[in-house]
């Protein structure tokens, strides 16, 4: 496990800070979206792909159950652990980096959390640190279905930390369908600052 530093509130303008380092000369910039509105835009049917796949659970499991199995009282108190979420969301990202690395996990004023480092990944490890998190969206999802319908509070609890673990993490999921289409084999993926750069394989 990398070494991980809990660095509080910060500035989108600090993530130079914590996510900078010599990059080696044949680094290559992608034109990934380095600003939050625009990924968003840019990943948007990851995140639709997300929220279609929980409802379609929650009718499906209405129409077997032949009621309604969420309780609006009890899904906001299933929001009221989303900001826990969001910083486990983060610490799964960081997990999968190297003992030589160092992340830093935070929240940015921009309301965002964020789990920083500069380490070049090859493309597995890279895919494996984008997707982990999803685990807080699936693993929520199956309990959902498991439960019985008439616990209504556990299954409007379950349901909206599906929601948040499976659409949460949506912007990465369009940076490993970019990494699939545009980056070469053998390459590695590192950020740096606002920006990501993947680093070919040599020879």
């Amino acid at each position: 496990m990398p070494k991980i530093k809990w660095i509080g509130v910060i500035d989108q303008k600090d993530i130079k800070k914590y996510q900078t380092a010599p990059l080696p000369d044949n680094a290559v910039k992608t034109d990934l979206p380095n600003s939050m509105g625009e990924m968003m835009l840019k990943a948007a049917p990851f995140a639709i792909g997300s929220f279609m796949i929980c409802m379609i659970s929650m009718v499906m499991k209405c129409s077997a159950a032949k009621m309604n199995v969420i309780s609006m009282p009890w899904t906001f108190a299933g929001l009221l652990i989303a900001p826990v979420y969001l910083i486990l969301h983060e610490f799964l990202h960081a997990i999968v980096y190297p003992k030589k690395a160092t992340v830093s996990i935070g929240i940015l004023k921009q309301f965002a959390a964020v789990a920083l480092a500069f380490y070049p990944l090859k493309r597995g490890r890279f895919a494996l640190m984008s997707l982990l998190p999803f685990l807080l969206g699936l693993v929520p999802l199956i309990l959902f279905q498991l439960v019985p319908a008439d616990n209504a509070a556990l299954n409007s609890i379950l349901f909206i930390l599906s929601m948040i673990g499976m659409i949460s993490p949506y912007p990465d999921a369009y940076n490993v369908y970019y990494m699939i289409r545009k980056i070469p084999a053998g390459s590695k993926m590192v950020f740096c600052g606002d920006d990501t750069y993947y680093i070919p394989k040599e020879g």
